[in-house]
């Protein structure tokens, strides 16, 4: 079998053959081709990630080396950001407009009952006092300002998420080394 490896030694992929082949090109620039013999190196075979090139024979190594491209490490950064993000906004918000301090769910359904709050107070379509229903599912009957208060704190809610969010990204973009980017959390 061959395998290829990269500067560091790191195995990054193998071709089955059952001996060397005569003028064998390996298709991989900037990797290292080296051939094993198939008998003595099965287990390479099984578990390539598990084996470093140590002068011209595979070691194996504790754990599957995993090194990844800083690229790769931002884009799973940027979707763990994303869902802390997601969880952040549908864990709630308290507002204070009825006079109590009170938490609302905002879940998706959450979200769109506020939307629709929202147009029917614009459109002028509500009858005053409304009722809302907090996390514990307890009824809150508000007037007109302080529903309007309630879309006021659910933007504040929403921008400073939104905000940091950006931020991050920003932050996991313009970091040179993949320990910059592990360092970064919500």
């Amino acid at each position: 079998m061959y395998v290829f490896y990269d500067a560091q030694g790191i195995i990054q992929s193998i071709a089955v053959a059952s001996s060397p082949i005569e003028g064998y090109s390996w298709p991989f620039p900037g990797l290292t081709e080296l051939y094993l013999d198939d008998t003595k190196y099965a287990d390479v075979r099984q578990e390539p990630m598990m084996y470093k090139i140590v002068s011209n024979a595979p070691v194996k190594q504790a754990q599957p080396v995993n090194t990844p491209t800083l690229a790769a490490a931002q884009q799973a950064k940027i979707t763990e950001i994303e869902n802390a993000y997601s969880q952040a906004l549908t864990s709630g918000f308290t507002s204070s407009a009825s006079g109590t301090a009170v938490e609302f769910a905002y879940t998706d359904i959450n979200q769109t009952k506020f939307s629709k709050l929202l147009a029917a107070d614009t459109k002028g379509w509500l009858t005053y006092p409304v009722t809302v229903y907090a996390a514990d599912a307890s009824a809150i009957s508000l007037t007109q300002p302080q529903l309007e208060k309630i879309f006021q704190d659910i933007f504040t809610f929403e921008m400073v998420s939104e905000t940091k969010l950006h931020t991050l990204i920003g932050q996991i973009n313009s970091s040179t080394t993949t320990d910059q980017v592990a360092a970064i959390a919500w």
